[in-house]
């Protein structure tokens, strides 16, 4: 459930994959060999990550999206261009908050979650925003 996931890579690549549409991939380096790299969903490269077999993950690439707010604001910023609008906010002693509507005739949605940091609370709305 997505008000119970934790922040950490496992959450960007999530992010990545269901809501922003990147996937990643193998692609063979002249001279390195099989590097992964990261390409969003019109096939253009976002990130190399590093070299197969060099002890280096595919997510090492990926932005921080659940534990640095200029990371997560991509996130925000593409919320705000496929729904109707977004919000965050905190009160004085509570979690962050972020909520996105989409007020599409058709598919008439709404979105809510909350953490204790902003990039968490962001990541999860945008998970509970996937199609």
């Amino acid at each position: 459930m997505a008000s119970e996931v934790k922040a950490g890579r496992e959450l960007d690549r999530l992010v990545a994959e269901k809501v922003l549409g990147w996937r990643c991939d193998l692609w063979h380096h002249l001279n390195k060999g099989l590097q992964w790299c990261w390409l969003d969903a019109n096939n253009n490269v976002i990130a190399f990550a590093g070299i197969k077999g060099d002890g280096v993950s595919e997510n090492d690439a990926l932005p921080h999206f659940s534990t640095n707010i200029a990371d997560a604001w991509q996130i925000v910023e593409h919320l705000k261009n496929t729904l109707s609008w977004v919000s965050l906010w905190a009160e004085h002693d509570a979690d962050y908050k972020c909520n996105a509507f989409d007020d599409n005739p058709d598919s008439v949605a709404g979105y809510r979650a909350s953490a204790n940091t902003a990039p968490l609370a962001i990541c999860r709305c945008a998970l509970l925003s996937y199609k």
